[in-house]
């Protein structure tokens, strides 16, 4: 459908970062505040929770100014029709993913999807997630040294040992906070998400390394190269660099699935979709 006959049909349009590997919710706050000429700081949290679409459900008119305006304001940004901004299907965790010069074969959820072409994947976006780790620790019993000296002493009259029982050991249940590596992998009909601690890395063959932190890297480098025809975020873009995932926003996967559905919404842009 043309941007006319959306026009005609008073079609609704969203206004979209055009950048995928450059995005910053601080400079997208600064450019919404220049643009709207209101406080920086009244854009913070809109921008944080944007992940690269800056506005929804306007005329062609008022988005096309956003766009501009923003554009001005040091944020390329993009209309796009509102029927793009949906997010990609529903992210399956992905167990085991092997390919060949054609595409890649995944399994998920216990059964093996149907094979993807390396030209069908739209989108690579990783990210680094925040956890909580629980764990249960086995405590031992403080020592009470009057008890253990009157013990002893007991011990040295009686002949009889008095010492050791008492306190039995504590369970201890302890919550501490870490990062999980994630990525996913979004092509028409599906979306895979692969977590670096729970994906079996056996097809990486002679590639395979120790540790899951740099498997799931060459893993996502293998892939990265095949699909040359998709968008990566910012966090795909430090993964090929070798870099830490650091810093880039994500507080949990909806902020993820929020960014997956920008990326997608720029690749059907990009495919002509729009």
């Amino acid at each position: 459908m043309s941007d006319g006959e959306q026009i005609a049909e008073g079609g609704r349009f969203a206004v979209v970062a055009a950048e995928a590997e450059a995005w910053n919710a601080a400079a997208a706050a600064k450019a919404l505040a220049a643009a709207l000429k209101t406080p920086a700081v009244d854009q913070i949290a809109r921008a944080r929770r944007a992940w690269g679409v800056l506005a929804e459900n306007l005329d062609r008119q008022a988005a096309d100014d956003l766009a501009l305006s923003l554009a001005e304001n040091g944020l390329p940004a993009v209309p796009a029709p509102q029927r793009l901004i949906q997010p990609p299907p529903r992210a399956l965790v992905a167990k085991t993913i092997s390919w060949d010069d054609a595409g890649l074969r995944a399994v998920a959820g216990g059964a093996a999807l149907e094979p993807v072409a390396w030209a069908d994947i739209a989108v690579l976006a990783a990210a680094s997630l925040p956890q909580t780790v629980t764990r249960t620790i086995k405590i031992a019993p403080e020592m009470d040294l009057g008890k253990e000296a009157l013990k002893l002493g007991l011990t040295l009259v009686t002949g009889i040992p008095m010492m050791g029982g008492g306190e039995k050991e504590e369970t201890k249940v302890v919550r501490t906070s870490d990062v999980t590596l994630v990525f996913d992998l979004a092509a028409p009909g599906l979306c895979l998400r692969v977590l670096a601690d729970s994906f079996d890395y056996t097809s990486l063959g002679a590639l395979k390394t120790y540790g899951a932190a740099a498997n799931f890297r060459i893993l996502f480098g293998e892939i990265a190269k095949r699909a040359t025809a998709a968008i990566f975020n910012r966090g795909a873009r430090l993964l090929l660099e070798g870099k830490p995932l650091r810093d880039l926003g994500h507080e949990s996967e909806d902020d993820l699935n929020r960014e997956d559905r920008w990326l997608w919404a720029l690749a059907e842009r990009r495919r002509g979709t729009a």
